[in-house]
């Protein structure tokens, strides 16, 4: 399933989507919510930080984009630690911060 499409059934507002969600604020200053949120009438799920972004950015996730964290918290769904970015971009910014070294490595024959 594509990302952007996740974003049709989405809560129109952040007071919804907290009442879904049920979130919880972390020391860390993260808005974490381990809920799976489902639509009966199309079948999908969605994690909260999806439609967290989709609010923030007032319209659906580009096609080929996801949702990124800036907090590293894949639990997290506080607004202003997501940013939308390419699966590339997500990567490089893994590499950049020194989190999943050792996690792709190079093969060699």
């Amino acid at each position: 399933m594509v990302v952007h499409e996740r974003a049709c059934f989405m809560p129109r507002t952040w007071e919804r989507l907290l009442e879904v969600a049920a979130p919880v604020r972390a020391e860390s200053g993260c808005l974490e919510s381990h809920r799976i949120i489902g639509s009966v009438r199309t079948g999908k799920q969605v994690r909260p930080y999806v439609w967290a972004l989709t609010l923030k950015l007032g319209r659906p996730i580009a096609p080929g984009k996801e949702t990124c964290h800036t907090c590293d918290n894949p639990l997290c769904m506080e607004p202003e630690h997501l940013w939308e970015g390419t699966r590339a971009e997500n990567l490089q910014d893994m590499m950049r911060k020194g989190r999943g070294r050792g996690q792709f490595r190079t093969r060699r024959h």
